[in-house]
């Protein structure tokens, strides 16, 4: 029988994979009310929390996906910094950039009791002294807890300088930012020897981030990618230049990402980072080279990719936990981590400046681009909605009737639409419209 296992990132890209998350559960109903266990760290332990205690059994998974969708929102809109009080309060150097009422008061009103959550769980987080071990607090197996759920992931998601360490923890990310290889360690180690044992090999795990399925997007904001250093006035350019097919939901979503960038980039020239065209040197080796002579400006004040070395590092994270839990696991690990045109350095730098709606349009944005295949293909995302279906249909819902994991029309379409030209896709759409507005004539 398998044993299910949702795992969640902390950092912004919440907002995306919980959108990625609720495709899923609208293509294949019934897959969240399979899971068995959720792990989350930072961000990721607010959303694991949130649906271990809203997936009670025989729960409708389509609203409560489209809750986490809301509530992700929230989250995010509550790691922002309000007003200019917070820059002052950063700049004494005795305080953090936020409080944290805001994001205790939204958890209080979405969480329930950790030790009565219906779903197991596991939260990560760190301690703030030495000796820096991580603790890792479960409402299942031996040491479950019963703490308070927001004490719970209030530790989990105190970001050093960001908000103050909560009873002597900080941010589970500090250990890592994808907690799906500590958590399974942690469910082996508490169960073996207990009637809940859980054998390694009975494992089905997905984890989710925002590390991955865009090489080309990232690649092509990578220093030294391109002699082109201006900032983009219209991030579209990024994805129509890739081959995206780009509508008006598409347009409308990014509209305030290319302002946003300007911002920050503006932010970055009053503490002397110079960002503007032109800045870097003129002998800048391209990525391709065996060697890279990159500085403070490559890593920190590229103008297409403002702090650079945050992607690498979150990435790299994120992808090299996953590794661990491919050779654990195989085929029975997948990772669905999109990256969209705000990759997770900006994002952050865009909360910094107080300024969480352009994060959640983007997450929109990145959501739209990973469920349509002809956009995930332009992409270049390594685990599109098809793939992930696949996976879902092969080792996640093996036990549903073979109508659950059948593909739905729309899913069907979109596979057909893969390798259709978009004015063709167009064209054949309102064909059918207009064949069914002329068989709603006919029978009127």
């Amino acid at each position: 029988m398998p044993f299910r296992v949702l795992s969640f990132d902390g950092g912004p890209n919440v907002g995306a994979y919980v959108r990625c998350l609720q495709a899923i559960e609208a293509a294949r109903p019934g897959f969240l009310d399979r899971v068995d266990l959720l792990i989350g760290s930072s961000a990721g332990a607010c959303t694991s929390v949130f649906l271990a205690g809203r997936l009670a059994p025989g729960a409708d998974g389509a609203a409560v996906a489209a809750d986490a969708v809301d509530y992700a929102d929230g989250v995010l809109r509550a790691m922002a910094p309000q007003d200019g009080r917070a820059y002052k309060r950063l700049l004494t150097g005795a305080k953090p950039l936020i409080e944290s009422t805001g994001i205790r008061a939204h958890l209080s009103e979405n969480t329930g009791d950790f030790a009565s959550l219906p779903r197991r769980v596991s939260v990560l987080s760190c301690s703030a002294r030495a000796p820096y071990d991580p603790l890792i607090t479960s409402n299942y197996g031996r040491g479950a807890s019963a703490e308070d759920s927001v004490d719970v992931v209030v530790r989990s998601s105190s970001l050093p300088v960001w908000s103050a360490p909560h009873q002597g923890r900080i941010d589970g990310a500090l250990f890592t930012n994808n907690p799906s290889t500590t958590g399974l360690l942690e469910l082996i180690a508490s169960t073996r020897g207990t009637d809940e044992q859980v054998d390694l090999d009975d494992v089905v795990l997905l984890s989710f981030g925002g590390d991955d399925g865009n090489g080309k997007l990232s690649n092509l904001r990578c220093p030294g990618a391109s002699k082109e250093s201006k900032i983009s006035k219209d991030p579209m350019a990024l994805l129509k230049k890739l081959g995206v097919p780009v509508d008006k939901a598409m347009k409308d979503a990014a509209a305030t990402l290319g302002p946003l960038q300007e911002e920050m980039a503006a932010k970055l020239a009053e503490l002397g980072l110079s960002v503007a065209p032109g800045a870097e040197e003129d002998g800048e080796p391209g990525a391709g080279e065996d060697s890279e002579d990159w500085g403070w400006r490559q890593w920190l004040a590229y103008p297409g990719n403002l702090a650079y070395v945050l992607q690498v590092w979150v990435a790299s994270e994120g992808r090299g936990a996953h590794w661990q839990c491919e050779q654990l696991l195989g085929e029975r690990a997948l990772r669905v981590a999109p990256m969209g045109p705000l990759p997770t350095n900006e994002a952050l730098l865009a909360l910094f400046l107080g300024q969480p709606e352009p994060v959640i349009e983007v997450a929109k944005l990145t959501g739209r681009l990973w469920s349509d295949p002809p956009s995930s293909k332009a992409m270049g995302f390594d685990v599109d909605v098809l793939k992930t279906l696949a996976w879902v249909d092969e080792h996640w819902m093996a036990d549903a009737p073979a109508g659950e994991r059948a593909p739905t029309d729309a899913h069907q379409r979109a596979q057909a639409d893969a390798g259709t030209p978009p004015r063709r896709r167009k064209r054949d759409r309102l064909a059918d419209l207009l064949k069914g507005a002329s068989t709603v004539l006919r029978g009127t």
